[in-house]
């Protein structure tokens, strides 16, 4: 994984920057929720082999995305939301703590 400053751009501008194992992290303001375009990114994110962190934007935004999946590790906790990148990330990290 590349050690990048965090930056505030648009989706697809960042997009050719994004290689495997990257970690991308997402945090729309409320208004500017735009579904259509915010799956596509995850979509192709999630093809070049990069983790997706999403804030939870309530409602079930990300339900039924494919390969996004909501995380809380207890009811105190924030949820997130991840894709199938950070799902068997996490799912290898638990293994090897057995």
């Amino acid at each position: 994984m590349r050690a990048t400053s965090p930056s505030v751009r648009g989706l697809f501008e960042t997009l050719p920057e994004v290689g495997e194992d990257d970690l991308v992290v997402l945090d729309p303001p409320a208004g500017a929720r735009n579904a259509r375009e915010l799956r596509s990114f995850v979509g192709a994110v999630t093809a070049k082999g990069a983790g997706v962190l999403a804030s939870d934007l309530g409602d079930g935004f990300y339900a039924g995305w494919p390969g996004m999946v909501r995380i809380a590790e207890s009811p105190d906790d924030e949820p997130v939301w991840v894709n199938t990148v950070l799902q068997r990330a996490r799912a290898a990290a638990a293994r090897r703590e057995w």
